[in-house]
């Protein structure tokens, strides 16, 4: 390898890098705009399942969920600004840890926030019963 080749390597990995962490960024913010819709979305939910659910309990899940509507609206808020600021920084392996453990907090807290506003349907549908044959 000659002594040019050494910087235009360097230079094509810096911009392959650049890449794939835009694009990790891209994933964090398109999830955390789904948590985001979801944690503004409780509150409706809420009244919907207190009409449907006419004074039973809340599932476990649904019940720790709904009190922390704020919470969980900041964290859908702050994951994707932090991962916008790594775009600024130089690729480093801790940057795409972080990305990493970005990504896996969005994708824990849409599971979580879909798990808690689906339960009290899922709940009162499995109450019916299964349907009779016809």
């Amino acid at each position: 390898m000659s002594e040019e080749e050494i910087p235009r390597n360097a230079m094509e990995t810096q911009r392959a890098l650049q890449g794939i962490k835009f694009a990790l960024v891209s994933i964090i913010v398109g999830l955390s705009y789904i948590d985001c819709r979801a944690s503004l979305a409780i509150s409706s939910f809420r009244q919907i399942f207190a009409d449907l659910l006419d004074g039973k309990v809340l599932p476990p899940v649904a019940s720790f969920v709904f009190p922390l509507r704020s919470i969980f609206l900041v964290i859908s808020c702050l994951i994707p600004a932090v991962a916008i600021c790594t775009i600024f920084m130089r690729p480093k392996s801790r940057i795409f840890y972080l990305l990493g453990a970005l990504t896996l907090a969005a994708v824990l807290a849409a599971i979580l926030l879909f798990t808690a506003l689906w339960s009290p349907l899922l709940n009162e549908l499995d109450q019916l019963g299964p349907r009779p044959n016809p």
